[in-house]
């Protein structure tokens, strides 16, 4: 659910510190909470979408911008050596801001999406932009927020932050978009012949569990699964078309052995690779036909 759009924000607080050790109980906040890693590192603890718990590492230059709603704590550990800015933002009534919610995603639609409940970005600020808007801001806030004038840059800074961050999210599913992409091509070029999620990882160039998280997001199964069903699709035409033996059709399909096979074509069709070869082989007068027409 996404936060009224007649809503305005505001900035309850915007400091650059370093962290001392903290493990906060879980909670929530009625507003939104930005946690940049300046140096050293910190640890984002939250559930995910299925509700179950899930640490994250934030190395310098990573962030994670999170809605109202999702429930999170932070922990900083003894050599962590951890410096960050952190924000807050509310909805607030109108003369306590001078943009709404609606506002800013006129000017720039995917900010939209900066504020469902629940919302939650893990990303990476690669060129620096939004950790220098952040520090301009946090000046801004800690020196001159009692100015009217100066108020007035304020919210165009805060706009600007927000703007970037939305703008980092998109690039972001972008990239995640096409590593998923470059495994699937990957898994179809090459589901004859044997490999592991690590060989797919690789190739791509990045880490497994990441890959695999973004697989099951995206395609929603695991990419084991989806090997497997290719595989099983391309042992269906053949055991289709050809008098293949089923071993040799296994093999070609890039499984190990027959047996592992038959476990894996049962479980996605439900019968056996004979029997499947019985009830839905190509009569080989009706091939002769088919070539001569």
């Amino acid at each position: 659910m996404r936060l009224d759009t007649q809503k305005w924000l505001k900035i309850v607080s915007c400091s650059r510190r370093k962290r001392q050790l903290s493990s906060h109980p879980m909670h929530t906040h009625p507003g939104f909470e930005l946690f940049y890693c300046l140096s050293g590192r910190a640890h984002f603890l939250s559930a995910d979408d299925e509700g179950q718990p899930v640490q994250f590492d934030l190395a310098p230059g990573e962030f994670i911008f999170i809605a109202c709603g999702r429930p999170h704590h932070l922990r900083i550990y003894e050599g962590d050596n951890s410096r960050m800015i952190l924000m807050n933002l509310r909805p607030c009534e109108s003369q306590n801001a001078t943009f709404t919610i609606g506002g800013l995603a006129r000017l720039y639609p995917e900010c939209d999406d900066l504020f469902s409940d629940g919302r939650f970005i893990l990303s990476k600020d690669s060129d620096g932009e939004l950790c220098a808007l952040l520090s301009i801001l946090v000046n801004s806030v800690v020196h001159y927020t009692r100015m009217a004038t100066i108020s007035c840059i304020i919210d165009l800074l805060l706009s600007a932050c927000l703007i970037r961050i939305a703008s980092l999210d998109k690039e972001k599913k972008t990239f995640q978009s096409l590593y998923v992409e470059h495994a699937v091509s990957y898994i179809e070029k090459n589901y004859g012949e044997s490999f592991r999620v690590g060989d797919v990882a690789q190739h791509i160039g990045i880490h497994p569990t990441y890959l695999q998280r973004l697989f099951r997001e995206r395609i929603g199964m695991t990419i084991v699964d989806y090997t497997n069903t290719v595989r099983i699709d391309h042992a269906k035409v053949l055991l289709e078309n050809t008098g293949n033996s089923i071993i040799d059709i296994a093999l070609e399909c890039g499984f190990s052995s027959r047996q592992h096979f038959s476990r894996c074509f049962k479980a996605l069709t439900g019968m056996n690779p004979k029997q499947y070869r019985m009830e839905n082989r190509v009569p080989s007068s009706a091939s002769d036909e088919v070539h001569k027409t």
